[in-house]
C-alpha cells in the first residue's frame, strides 16, 4: 500500500504500525557529518563507475555488507580441530578455572 493509497483510502487496518510504513518503495538510509575528503572520494569514485552518488555508495555497502561467503564444511573442521587441542573440559577443571580467576 502505497502513501497515496492510505491517504486516498484511510488509515491502515492495523494502527499499530506507522504511517510511514506505508511508503511502497524500498528501504532508505541518510547519511549526516560525512568527512569532506570522504565524500570527495566517494564523489570521484562515483564518476569513475559512472554511477551516481547514492549508486557508489549502496554499491559500496553491498560490497562490504556481503563479504566472502563462510564454506560450513570448512568452518566446521577448524572447530574439530580446535576442540581436539582443549580436549574434554570437565565440571572440575571449570571450578579450577573459576578458582584462579580463568587462566
Amino acid at each position: 500500500m502505497t502513501v497515496t493509497n492510505v491517504v486516498r483510502y484511510g488509515l491502515p487496518s492495523n494502527p499499530a504500525q506507522p504511517f510511514w510504513c506505508y511508503s511502497g518503495g524500498m528501504a532508505s538510509l541518510t547519511l549526516k557529518d560525512i568527512p569532506r575528503s570522504l565524500h570527495e572520494q566517494l564523489r570521484e569514485r562515483a564518476a569513475r563507475h559512472r554511477r551516481s552518488l547514492s549508486q557508489e555508495a549502496l554499491a559500496c555497502l553491498e560490497q562490504v555488507v556481503a563479504g566472502e561467503r563462510v564454506d560450513p564444511d570448512a568452518l566446521l573442521a577448524t572447530v574439530r580441530r580446535l576442540r581436539k587441542r582443549v580436549g574434554t573440559i570437565t565440571q572440575k577443571h571449570l571450578d579450577t578455572w573459576i578458582g584462579q580467576g580463568r587462566p
